[in-house]
This record gives structure tokens, C-alpha cells and sequence, in this order.
């Protein structure tokens, strides 16, 4: 894939692509990833073996430096985002749309997108290139402190990214290998993490920030049963990269039911942490701002969504109904396996996987590098039906190939129902087994 990614450069065009090759080699690797998630359930290694499969992982992703990203653009947001926070500026003020219609000559008049102005004109193509540029970022706070060390590493540069998802990334496998120790799992099942090929490619390669999320769920795991206040802390850290852990807690903390008083403190730390972290962005997320936009309408690469939108049709306005009815199911779960559920301690990460893939399979949004919150959590949980989410991913860059040939209504109607139907019908029938026997 690192070889096949030079074709993918600048200037050429879907036609000049090698997408079957790109996607046949993805699928070739989950399917061997797969086989090893198959061998490693349950299993250890000999101290040796896990080293230099650790060793392998960190170099797969090193292989990775300075190549094209494959079909994705959201870095350029991050880039800019990450100088504009560098610079002391505020990436939730003004879009890049404002910045780059202030650059012209004459037009800037505030002092602040003066300043937004004049740094663009360090980096104009990076500019004009970002998506949605009429949007503000839609990325929180924690993720952006993340890009502005980017900025300070390698200005403007691609693999400032790729280091820095590399270092939390260590963090977050230091913090996985101690937790799952802690939970009596062996150390091996960390190898599900750092050798999946969709979390390699799609952060080093498509170069998403997801990974940035992983210290936090992972910590949290850790910390649970011995520091929750920690392991709130970390949970809150996880929202300050996007807000969805916040819906894991619940389930994380349910021991503390049986501890009214403390249960209370622990949610009114977590929350006023959450706020705090979040409070830049949601302070000015009104029109026009990329979470405002997310959260009412995009759409894309979803498959339990389309369904229910579609039974809803005959509701004035579908989409916002389904989005309604998802949230609501999603909250419903998390309340109810973190009050039900109170008793069974060891079941608490099983949840929480459990809980994030729902979201995933229920949001309006499914891409590849969401998969990336799943395998944070897979190897406290190494369920086989979740782990083959991971197979179809490939699907999503045949996507690009179709919507050009005008066929994108198999990626839809097609592909997508692949991806996500073909493992949730294994996760049925395992549970009927389970529940017959």
C-alpha cells in the first residue's frame, strides 16, 4: 500500500488510480490480521515474540513517512488549525472561506483575521485545499493542542502529524499493555491494536486523528477500578478529541451505583472537566460551524442510519428524526448496561466496546477511521463479529472509483450493506448459539 500510494499523487486523476490493487491489498491484511486475532484470543507470547511484533507495528508505520495521503484531504484542516493555535489565534472564530477572501488586498479590517490573513499567505495552496472551507473546525480543543505541536515540529508539513499521532500512539500502547494486565488479559492482545492494517492506514496514510483518542479510552480502562477520578479524567480527555466517550460513562463507572455520594462527585468532576475542555468550541458552535453542520447533516458511508431514515420518510424531515431516534437508543443503552449491570465488574469493557460499536453502526457517518475507537477497546473484548468490521473497510476506496464511473449507487446499496450486514448477522448467530446453549 505504501508503494501503490505513489500513484495517488497530486494532479492525477480516479482513472489514473490503481484502486483495485489499493483495495486488495487493505483486504489481504485485515484478512491476516483477522487470522490473527483468531490465534491470539485467549493466547500469550513469549516475551520475545510480542517485542518484535511490537517492533514490527512501529515500523509498518514509519513506512508511511512522507508518502501521498490516499484519497483524503482533512490534514490540510488540521495543518492549518494547528499554526492558527501555534500562532495564538482562535481556529473558532473565522473559516478558511473569511481567511482566504481576507488575504486579498484591502479587505481585512479585524485585527484577528488580519492576522489569520497574513498567515495564510505562508502556506496559500494548504489553504485554498481545505474542505467544507466555508465551516469552521469542527475539531476540539484536546485535538487541537495536538495540531498546534504538529505546527511546532514541522510547520505545514505532513509528517509533524505523523510523529505526533506516533507519540500518542506510544502512550496509548504503554497504557494498553499496563491495562491489560491489570484486567488478568494477556499482554499479547495489544498486538489487535498495533498491528491492525486499518488503523495503520488510515493514520499514517490518510493521516486521521482518531489515534489521538486512544490514550484517553485506554487510560480509563486502566484506571477504572483503582483511580476513577483518574480514570474520569482520562474520559474527559477522550472528549476534549471528540465528544462521543462521554456517552461511556455510565457504563465505565457503574461500580459506583452502590456509592451514591461518590458516584455524584465522580460525575460532577467528569462533567466539569468536559466543559472546560470543551468550552472554546461549544461556546462558539452556532451557524456556520463545522459541529453544527456534522450534527445536523452529514451523511455518508452509513448503513443502519439510511434504514431508519428511510422507514421515517413519511416524517416531515426524516433525517433529523432518525438522528433523534439514534441518539435516543444510544443514550438508552449506555443507561441501561451502567445501571443494570452494576454487579459484573469484568463485563465493564465488554460494554463499553459494545457501546461504540453500536455508535458506529448506528451513525449517520461511517468511515474507516472511526473503526479506530473499536480497536482501542477490541483487546480488553476480542469479539470476532466486531473484529471483522475491520474485512469490509476496504470498501470505502473502492467508493471513490465508482462515484467517478457514475456506479456509487453499489457502494450504497452494495458495499456498505457488505461492510456492516455481514458482521452483525455473525454477531447474531454467535449470540443465538450462546443463548441456546
Amino acid at each position: 500500500m505504501r508503494v501503490l500510494s505513489v500513484q495517488f499523487a497530486p494532479g492525477t486523476t480516479t482513472a489514473d488510480h490503481p484502486v483495485l490493487a489499493l483495495v486488495s491489498a487493505l483486504l489481504a491484511a485485515s484478512v491476516a490480521w483477522f487470522w490473527l486475532m483468531l490465534r491470539l484470543r485467549g493466547a500469550a507470547l513469549v516475551r520475545v515474540a510480542l517485542i518484535g511484533l511490537l517492533v514490527f507495528g512501529a515500523v509498518l508505520r514509519v513506512l508511511f513517512a512522507g508518502s501521498t495521503p490516499v484519497y483524503e484531504d482533512d490534514y490540510r484542516r488540521y495543518l492549518w488549525d494547528g499554526a492558527v493555535v501555534a500562532h495564538g489565534l482562535d481556529p473558532y472564530s473565522y473559516s478558511p472561506a473569511q481567511v482566504s477572501a481576507a488575504a486579498k488586498p484591502g479587505t481585512a479590517s479585524v485585527p484577528e483575521l488580519a492576522e489569520l490573513a497574513l498567515l495564510s499567505r505562508e502556506a496559500p495552496a494548504l489553504v485554498r485545499g481545505i474542505n467544507n472551507p466555508t465551516l469552521t473546525t469542527i475539531y476540539p480543543p484536546v485535538a487541537q493542542a495536538a495540531f498546534a505541536a504538529a505546527h511546532h515540529l514541522a510547520p505545514f508539513e505532513r509528517d509533524g502529524l505523523r510523529l505526533v499521532f506516533a507519540v500518542v500512539e506510544l502512550a496509548g500502547l504503554a497504557l494498553m499493555l499496563a491495562a491489560l494486565s491489570a484486567w488478568g488479559k494477556p499482554q499479547a492482545l495489544a498486538l489487535l491494536y498495533w498491528l491492525n492494517p486499518v488503523v495503520i492506514v488510515t493514520t499514517y496514510s490518510g493521516l486521521h486523528m482518531d489515534v489521538l483518542l486512544v490514550p484517553g479510552l485506554v487510560g480509563c480502562v486502566l484506571w477504572l477500578k483503582t483511580r476513577p477520578f483518574l480514570a474520569g479524567a482520562m474520559l474527559a480527555l477522550a472528549a476534549g478529541v471528540k465528544l462521543w466517550p462521554l456517552l461511556l460513562a455510565p457504563v465505565a463507572f457503574r461500580m459506583l451505583w452502590r456509592r451514591p455520594v461518590r458516584m455524584a462527585l465522580l460525575a460532577l468532576w467528569v462533567a466539569s472537566l468536559s466543559a472546560v475542555l470543551l468550552a472554546p468550541m461549544i461556546l462558539q458552535a452556532g451557524q456556520g460551524s463545522g459541529l453544527a453542520a456534522y450534527s445536523n447533516g452529514w451523511v455518508n458511508s452509513s448503513f443502519l442510519f439510511r434504514v431508519i431514515r428511510w422507514a421515517l420518510s413519511f416524517a416531515d424531515d426524516p433525517g433529523q428524526l432518525a438522528r433523534m431516534l439514534t441518539a435516543a437508543v444510544l443514550i438508552a443503552l449506555s443507561l441501561w448496561w451502567g445501571l443494570r449491570k452494576t454487579r459484573e465488574e469484568p463485563t465493564i469493557p465488554l460494554h463499553m466496546l459494545g457501546l461504540t460499536t453500536a455508535l458506529i453502526l448506528l451513525s449517520p457517518t461511517g468511515y474507516p477511521w472511526y473503526l479506530v475507537w473499536i480497536a482501542a477497546l477490541l483487546p480488553f473484548a476480542p469479539k470476532l463479529w466486531i473484529g471483522a468490521l475491520f474485512i469490509g473497510a476496504c470498501a470505502y476506496y473502492g467508493r471513490f472509483w465508482l462515484g467517478e464511473n457514475g456506479e456509487y449507487i453499489w457502494y450504497t446499496a452494495g458495499l456498505v450493506p457488505l461492510w456492516y450486514g455481514a458482521p452483525i448477522v455473525l454477531g447474531l448467530i454467535g449470540w443465538a448459539r450462546q443463548t441456546r446453549d
